[in-house]
């Protein structure tokens, strides 16, 4: 899953975006229907992802002023329901270039996103990253 945000609201990408739709293509993605969320960037609580509790999940930390703002998976490293998804409690939570998986919509971010991910996820078929 790949999600952005802060320690309050955490969005998710969705097939909207070629990336994802990718992604979806070749893993288990969420449809978010069974967290009532139904549109195509959706926003929702930690307590709403551990709803969908993925198994992996790849978080972007957006930041636009000189000072890198702190990574979406610090803030939220002591929340208790964080620490309840299965993700976080067996390190699959991976912090992700937002440039590249959060504005890339062509044929280049998408394989780069694809090659970022698949040893991730399946890391018994690709146990190296792509070149």
């Amino acid at each position: 899953m790949v999600v952005y945000g802060s320690d309050v609201n955490i969005g998710a990408d969705t097939v909207c975006t070629p990336a994802v739709d990718a992604l979806a293509r070749v893993a288990v993605y969420p449809a978010f229907t069974e967290c009532d969320v139904h549109q195509p960037f959706p926003s929702f609580s930690v307590e709403q992802l551990l709803g969908i509790d993925p198994d992996v999940i790849f978080v972007q930390t957006y930041g636009f002023g000189p000072t890198p703002p702190e990574p979406v998976s610090e803030q939220l490293v002591d929340h208790v329901i964080w620490r309840e998804l299965v993700a976080v409690q067996n390190g699959e939570v991976h912090e992700v270039d937002f440039f590249i998986w959060g504005t890339s919509r062509g044929i280049n971010g998408t394989n780069f996103v694809l090659d970022e991910a698949m040893p991730k996820i399946y890391p018994e078929a690709f146990p190296a990253p792509l070149p």
